[in-house]
């Protein structure tokens, strides 16, 4: 007589991403509130110590440039809290059971990425216009202008403060270069990995309510940007706007459940971050040249 296999296969794995990979970990106890807030911590305070260190010894030499300093130690700081998140992450990866490519979610072939480019281009604006509005409202209500004209002079205070053109001259050249050509390829790609990929969902899991870990994450995420301020008065400007930036982009990856198409949109808008200490630097030459 035949015998006949009357089991039931197994049902296909599912795709991982982001938020799937997040919640089995914390189903199967790989992971607790430690790691995820663990990481946030470690992040914030290699940039903070070192942006601190920087200030410290520049206020004990008097110098009249101190924030400036400090500035400029900002974005090697954030180059190295994303390299020292990178070897976490892997690490974690092999704990837990994930590859960074799960939380990315990238997807092969043409119609997929022209798919994703569209969806790159369309999360640009939907990042900028809150960021902007953002701004624009911290800067009114520190302000108080009573026009256009003195709203925009009110925004370059709070952002350039006293330094202006004088802040290029501070700035060396191979500094300039390397942020601008560094900056957009590593930041963007770590640091959405390391706050949307891997915090966010395991804070989501963990609470079982993704909003809670969208705002947990959006906070810190501004917070970190205190550290880019060129003048006192920009700080809660630039807190407040990398909060909403931070929520949104939050919503974003948490319905796609992916963070891909995010990644590449935060590289578009960190070029011109990244370019404006290069951008002041060659600025500066050039009105010394005029001047001479």
């Amino acid at each position: 007589m035949l015998m006949v296999d009357t089991t039931v296969p197994p049902k296909p794995t599912k795709t991982p991403d982001a938020v799937r990979v997040g919640a089995v970990a914390v189903r199967a106890g790989t992971v607790g509130w430690g790691w995820p807030i663990a990481m946030i911590a470690i992040r914030l305070g290699i940039i903070a110590a070192g942006v601190g260190i920087v200030f410290g010894v520049a206020v004990l030499l008097h110098s009249s440039q101190a924030l400036l300093l400090a500035l400029t130690a900002a974005l090697p700081m954030t180059l190295v809290a994303n390299l020292v998140s990178l070897e976490i992450l892997v690490w974690r990866g092999h704990r837990e059971g994930f590859r960074l490519r799960d939380l990315m979610g990238f997807r092969t072939g043409w119609k997929s990425l022209l798919k994703d480019a569209g969806w790159s281009l369309l999360w640009v604006p939907a990042l900028m216009l809150p960021f902007d509005l953002a701004v624009a409202g911290v800067a009114v209500a520190l302000g108080h202008p009573k026009d256009l004209n003195t709203l925009i002079l009110a925004v370059q205070k709070l952002f350039i403060g006293p330094l202006g053109l004088s802040a290029g001259r501070s700035f060396p050249l191979w500094y300039g270069i390397l942020i601008a050509v560094l900056f957009p390829l590593i930041n963007p790609l770590l640091e959405e990995i390391h706050y949307r990929g891997y915090v966010q969902p395991r804070i989501a899991a963990r609470t079982k309510h993704a909003w809670i870990a969208i705002g947990f994450t959006s906070i810190f995420f501004g917070l970190q940007y205190a550290a880019y301020a060129w003048a006192w008065g920009s700080v809660p400007v630039f807190v407040a706007g990398y909060l909403v930036w931070g929520i949104v982009a939050g919503v974003i990856s948490h319905l796609q459940r992916r963070i891909a198409t995010l990644v590449f949109a935060h590289f578009l808008v960190s070029i011109p971050v990244a370019v404006l200490p290069l951008a002041y630097i060659l600025l500066s030459l050039l009105v010394t040249k005029t001047t001479v």
